[in-house]
């Protein structure tokens, strides 16, 4: 008489267990490779001129394609950041790629209660708020602004960049339209008459 197994598992119950175990193996294993093959092969690009372009926003922005950078070397309080001088065009820089040299971070200005003090050589010390300014007649220039160490690393071997651009030589440079209020006009209201024969920008 045989004797029967005390396993709770017979063997057909064990092979059928088995079976789905490797087809549920095999069928992730294709799944997978078909993921795999879908991410290797690139979605071909939308003709632009048949699909809707960006919305419009607050802020304008570049090109997907135009994506130039400042330089900045040392994320630290005294630091700089430089323009990219061989990627622009022209003479004036974008305000977001003109150069900074700090000393001790940006410096935050409240608007409000920022003022200019005019005093010394003048008959009437006075004090200018950022909204007695605006009042003024305002006059446009284009100048350039450069830092005074401005490519001092190509004089000096251990300051040489490793990458050597227009940028990381002499990107401490920006030319600008800068608009404001001539100083001459502001010591002239001071009381001192002969300062309007400046040319004070």
């Amino acid at each position: 008489m045989a004797k029967k197994s005390s396993s709770p598992l017979s063997r057909r119950a064990w092979i059928t267990t088995a079976s789905g175990v490797v087809a549920a193996g095999l069928i992730k294993t294709q799944a997978d490779a078909v993921k795999i093959v879908a991410q290797e092969v690139p979605t071909p690009a939308q003709d632009p001129t048949k699909v809707p372009g960006r919305l419009t926003s607050e802020l304008g922005q570049r090109a997907p394609a135009e994506q130039p950078r400042r330089l900045v070397r040392s994320p630290n309080l005294s630091s700089s950041s430089r323009t990219p001088l061989q990627d622009l065009y022209g003479v004036i820089t974008p305000a977001d790629l003109h150069f900074e040299r700090h000393h001790a971070g940006i410096p935050n200005i409240i608007q409000e209660e920022h003022e200019l003090l005019v005093h010394g050589m003048v008959e009437r010390p006075m004090v200018f708020s950022m909204a007695d300014l605006k009042r003024y007649p305002q006059t446009s220039r284009i100048r350039f602004v450069e830092c005074s160490g401005n490519g001092g690393g190509a004089y000096n071997r251990d300051r040489m960049p490793t990458e050597v651009t227009p940028q990381s030589l002499d990107g401490l440079l920006s030319t600008s339209e800068w608009t404001g209020v001539v100083l001459s006009t502001l010591l002239r209201e001071g009381g001192y008459p002969q300062w309007s024969k400046l040319d004070t920008g």
